[in-house]
């Protein structure tokens, strides 16, 4: 049997499976999916030792091992469909924006209203005194 379950020797034991795995009670890691390489509780090492309620625990995340890791894959799939149609709008997007530019291009487009200009004031004319200094 290359699985075994059994109680931790201390309070701070945990998996090593990392956050996929969240209970601390056994020392086997107890993820979906090593869960269903084991397939039941009778390939176990150790089970028959644990509490009944400990059993019933372990029973029932190996018979739902296969409906977790469905989900699990269902939402990859879907996290995946809605990057791919988020790729598709940008890109979209990018096609109608080089579109439009190509339209534009022969057009003279105006991006903003030039002020008119300021009047010149009118010059002081010079006399022969000014000259004279």
């Amino acid at each position: 049997m290359p699985y075994k379950v059994e109680y931790a020797a201390s309070s701070r034991a945990k998996c090593k499976a990392g956050k996929s795995c969240t209970d601390k009670v056994f020392r086997a890691c107890v993820t979906p999916t090593v869960l269903q390489h084991v397939g039941s509780v009778d390939n176990l090492e150790g089970f028959s030792s644990l509490k009944p309620e400990d059993q019933e625990a372990v029973k029932a995340k190996v018979e739902g091992a296969e409906e977790e890791i469905k989900a699990a894959e269902k939402k990859k799939e879907d996290e995946k469909a809605a990057k791919e149609a988020e790729k598709e709008a940008k890109k979209k997007a990018k096609e109608e924006a080089k579109a439009l530019k190509a339209a534009t291009k022969g057009a003279k487009v105006s991006k903003k209203e030039k002020p008119p200009a300021r009047e010149a004031r009118p010059r002081k004319a010079k006399t022969e005194a000014d000259y004279e200094e």
